[in-house]
């Protein structure tokens, strides 16, 4: 398994992590501390979170645009990057936290579902594969 594709799952991992955190988070903030599970409500946690999975997924988009040449999903990145900076010492913190993990789950899964559909049908293209997704494409 190439390099990149390990990144694209880890980075995939970790921003679906990161839209699932964000998105319950509120329903969760109460019950958390209770289950012995309250480091997740603090502040370090959350960037640290939001900081690797932003890295990695945006390096995995960047692998996917380059495959795919769709910016879509980097958009989509970008409006998540924009929900959780505006969200910044908010009163309603959690509303843009929501909208922030909705727009990454939502660019990786669409990154992946792009990937796969030039990986299945490269021909409907006419941008030719990266010298790797050729050779894989060939030994299907």
């Amino acid at each position: 398994m190439m390099v990149m594709e390990k990144v694209g799952k880890v980075g995939a991992g970790l921003s679906v992590a990161c839209g699932i955190h964000c998105m319950l988070m509120p329903v969760l903030i109460a019950v958390l501390p209770l289950m012995g599970l309250g480091f997740f409500v603090h502040g370090w946690f959350e960037i640290g979170l939001m900081v690797s999975a932003i890295v990695l997924t945006l390096a995995n988009l960047c692998w996917g645009v380059w495959q795919h040449r769709n910016v879509l999903p980097m958009l989509t990145l970008l409006s998540g990057m924009m929900w959780f900076y505006l969200g910044i010492g908010e009163r309603h913190h959690w509303v843009y936290m929501m909208a922030c993990g909705g727009c990454f789950l939502t660019a990786t899964l669409l990154n992946r579902s792009l990937c796969r559909a030039r990986a299945c049908c490269p021909h409907h293209d006419d941008v030719p594969l990266p010298p790797d997704a050729a050779s894989n494409s060939a030994a299907t």
